[in-house]
């Protein structure tokens, strides 16, 4: 999915809320009282969450493709831990696309273990 496509997930434009970290998408619906309208994180749903999470500020969040390469090990480290919480409450759905990256279609394919 792309930044624009996440957009809608936001829990207005659409009942599903969206955000992404470190590249992959989760569906935090179920958790509507922390990323729902008028909640402490509502900034984040529908966006990348990458950056504010990694410093804990909700205003870093961005309309655009955030690179966040420029994270430092600090940064890092914070918000893979978010991504490990968030990962044993809520599923992932899809993958962050980069901008002029392309989906993949894997079609009937199973994952192997």
């Amino acid at each position: 999915m792309t930044v624009e496509e996440l957009k809608v997930y936001n829990g207005t434009d659409n009942e599903h809320i969206c955000m992404a970290v470190l590249g992959k998408i989760y569906d935090v619906t179920r958790g509507r009282d922390f990323y729902g309208p008028g909640s402490a994180y509502e900034n984040l749903a529908g966006h990348d969450a990458t950056r504010a999470l990694a410093n804990m500020d909700v205003k870093l969040v961005k309309d655009n493709y955030d690179d966040t390469s420029d994270l430092t090990p600090s940064e890092l480290e914070e918000v893979k831990e978010w991504a490990e919480r968030l990962s044993f409450k809520y599923p992932v759905v899809g993958q962050l696309l980069k901008p002029d990256e392309k989906p993949q279609d894997y079609g009937d394919q199973l994952a192997e273990l």
